[in-house]
């Protein structure tokens, strides 16, 4: 969704930095930005990035201030420090760290051992901190096949230094979106790995991009010549893809820079081998082109396997549901928050005893269940607070934001007594005192008091769920 409004922002962008743009695109910009600023929080810092390249290029090509990118540079500042009191929490607990990202990739444990919690630790990730060589030259090696492997969408930035489209602030605006999301991925440390988002959001924008880039240096003679680089980007891809041997259990890194840059030189050098023998007049426009054609070209073979795969998963028939999933809902629970939904008043609270998935809450539980909520469309006194900016932003913990104790014990242990051990005391100052109108009792999250039949009115059960209303 992230990646579709920043495809959104391209066609009003480029009217405006290229002197186009009539009050309808600054318009559609206004609406697109606000609709950034509510879909995920990395958007408008990617923004903010390509909207500076475009000043500063600007700047240093027409020799004055030019007002239309600070225009969109102020824009999207405005609606960040706007989004930034309501809409981004789960940013919380976010912090520079460098190459934190890494974690999350081939080999990182094995070679490591470092099994840190994310956004934990000082402005390098431990194996860095150490100062050991080695390690040092591990993450060198983690870091250029990062950049390798986005190298499709990377070659955008060629449109700020190659004639002609060097002349076109649109792609300089462009060239400092991919850079700042592959960027920003490998100095941001999220609590749940979240710093990916930057580089998810840039993916079509730099693929758009670079094949912009590509179809403005390309010329009508070329046809022949980046036909036969095509085919060797994807001839040699394609064995590399096939045969290159892969030790997925390597712990060594000797092995990790074999399994991982070893296939790219061989196709590194290859390429080299073909534009040369391709491009004989060897102009910038020319190799760039041709570098685009066969970094593209070598990509398809895997992509192709992706996706087929994916229209292999998307025709099958539907399994039957998992009833061990961890996220797996009876039917009898559903519509339960269904009913409630539809007999909700406007402002209604309620209480439950679900905040984890599986949904009996003990100690260290994951407690990211949210479908009480979700369903019945029902604020609740306390639900699953993994993604609460108490729970992420807490400065000290051992464990993974889900399965951190909650930031609001007393809530905890009023919710779980309003099911399991209620007093006519507790549901008075809960109604009276909290506005709390409903108590949504999950029979498979625990124990349900009988009392309860008593104390407050029964509105809707059935064999998982009952639903009680405050006197």
């Amino acid at each position: 969704m992230a990646a579709l409004v920043l495809l959104g922002l391209v066609g009003p962008t480029a009217l405006i930095l290229r002197r186009e743009a009539g009050p309808g695109a600054w318009a559609a910009m206004v609406l697109l930005l606000g609709l950034a600023a509510g879909t995920k929080p990395t958007l408008l810092p990617i923004m903010i990035v390509g909207c500076s390249f475009a000043v500063v290029i600007s700047w240093i090509a027409e020799r004055r201030l030019p007002w239309r990118p600070l225009v969109l540079l102020g824009l999207s500042g405005l609606f960040l420090l706007a989004s930034s009191f309501t809409l981004i929490g789960s940013a919380r607990g976010s912090r520079l760290q460098f190459f934190a990202a890494l974690r999350a990739q081939p080999y990182y444990q094995a070679v490591t051992g470092d099994r840190s919690i994310p956004a934990t630790g000082g402005w390098f990730i431990p194996s860095v901190a150490s100062g050991d060589g080695r390690m040092i030259l591990f993450i060198a090696t983690m870091v250029t096949w990062y950049l390798v492997t986005e190298a499709p969408r990377l070659l955008s930035l060629l449109g700020l230094s190659i004639k002609p489209v060097r002349r076109d602030p649109a792609y300089w605006w462009t060239g400092g979106c991919v850079a700042a999301g592959v960027g920003i991925t490998l100095v941001l440390s999220h609590t749940g790995y979240s710093e990916y988002y930057f580089l998810t959001a840039v993916l079509a924008l730099g693929m758009v991009a670079v094949v912009a880039v590509g179809a403005d240096l390309a010329r009508r003679g070329d046809l022949l010549s980046l036909a036969i680089t095509a085919s060797a980007g994807v001839l040699t891809a394609t064995v590399l893809f096939l045969y290159w041997p892969v030790n997925r259990a390597t712990n060594t890194v000797a092995g990790a820079l074999t399994g991982l840059l070893l296939p790219f030189g061989i196709l590194a050098a290859v390429g080299a081998l073909v534009i040369l023998l391709m491009n004989r007049a060897r102009t910038a426009a020319a190799i760039g082109l041709q570098v685009i054609v066969l970094t593209i070209a070598a990509g398809l073979p895997a992509q192709l396997v992706s996706y087929t795969n994916a229209i292999e998963a998307a025709t099958k028939p539907r399994p039957a549901p998992n009833e061990g999933s961890r996220t797996y809902l009876t039917r009898d629970e559903q519509d339960a928050m269904l009913w409630l939904h539809e007999h909700k008043a406007a402002g209604d609270v309620a209480v439950t005893n679900v905040f984890c998935l599986p949904a009996r809450f003990r100690a260290g539980c994951a407690e990211d269940a949210y479908w009480v909520s979700g369903l019945s469309g029902v604020r609740l006194y306390l639900g699953g607070w993994a993604y609460a900016p108490a729970n992420l932003a807490a400065d000290h913990y051992e464990t993974s934001f889900l399965t951190r104790p909650s930031p609001w014990p007393d809530r905890l242990q009023e919710s779980l007594d309003a099911v399991q051990k209620p007093t006519p005391q507790l549901l008075a100052r809960l109604k009276n005192q909290v506005g709390v109108d409903w108590i949504v009792a999950d029979l498979p999250a625990g124990p349900v008091s009988p009392a309860l039949d008593k104390l407050a009115v029964r509105a809707f059960s059935n064999e998982d769920m009952r639903i009680y209303q405050l006197r």
